[in-house]
């Protein structure tokens, strides 16, 4: 529980955060975050890597009754009376290699807009999958994110697993035919949705390069343009519609971007893309 690990805190700096598995967080903090660390580990394999971990969720207790057993939930979420003192089980299943959430109450969970039921009996709520930066709304509370650390040291082995995409594939998955990316964008966003490229290892020293020829070649799935980044303007990449054909006035103007200005933006990651941190955009 000493080791740290250095965080976006979501405006631009670095706080010293306990070593964890996962992390759910609210927009500024309305509710302290909350580490899901090794303490939360209910069993292991014989390796030594966690089989389960959980962690409950549920309703905060009044002022004077901190202490109280029924307000027993590992994660206090709030007051209201629709949350239930013990609502959720957030909880990794290493059979599939997931985390998920699912209600232990007779009310509901609700998992990036899809509503997960409760049961009358209060065991056997419906699981929902969660994912990187997953929004979590329990009883019209503070919505909550899950997320993850880019460490693949600092979660459970199976989800710094090689994604079995092609490069195309995943940067198709990053992209979008009205989301424009630098190739430092494009980079920073395959770390945070595929872990294993935030690693050391030694594939991890190339990807980016690996990334960058793939884009070059897949001109039947990516459109080239320009932008503005820092007041330079820079190549940027998005997904063609379908039935997209010919040269955009985007791919025009970026025929004649000075290829100085663009091999600057294009050589290598910063020391940010190295660092070991869990984020979200909210």
């Amino acid at each position: 529980a000493g080791t740290t690990v250095g965080m976006s805190s979501g405006q631009g700096g670095k706080i010293a955060e306990p070593f964890a598995y996962a992390k759910l967080a609210t927009r500024g903090d309305a509710l302290p975050p909350f580490y899901i660390t090794s303490e939360y580990v209910m069993e292991r394999d014989h390796s030594g890597n966690p089989r389960r971990i959980e962690v409950t969720l549920g309703r905060s207790p009044p002022q004077g009754q901190e202490g109280a057993g029924a307000f027993r939930a590992n994660f206090h979420i709030g007051q209201k009376m629709k949350i239930s003192k013990m609502h959720a089980s957030l909880y990794w299943n290493s059979d599939d290699e997931k985390f998920y959430i699912k209600s232990i109450c007779k009310n509901a969970v609700k998992v990036d807009g899809v509503i997960y039921p409760g049961s009358p009996d209060g065991n056997s709520g419906k699981p929902a999958p969660l994912q990187r930066q997953s929004k979590i709304e329990i009883a019209d509370g503070v919505p909550i994110y899950f997320l993850l650390p880019l460490t693949p040291s600092s979660m459970p082995r199976a989800l710094a697993a090689k994604p079995k995409l092609s490069y195309e594939q995943m940067v198709s998955s990053v992209l979008e035919p009205d989301l424009k990316l630098s190739f430092e964008e494009i980079w920073e966003a395959i770390q945070q949705k595929y872990p294993y490229f935030a690693s050391d290892s030694p594939e991890s020293v190339t990807w980016k390069t690996s990334v960058r020829s793939c884009i070059h070649r897949s001109i039947r799935t990516f459109s080239k343009g320009v932008k503005e980044v820092a007041g330079k303007k820079v190549f940027c990449f998005y997904l063609k519609s379908s039935g997209t054909e010919g040269s955009s006035k985007d791919e025009d103007e970026a025929m004649v971007v000075d290829s100085g200005a663009a091999a600057g933006a294009a050589v290598g990651g910063s020391k940010e893309d190295e660092d070991s941190k869990m984020q979200v955009i909210i």
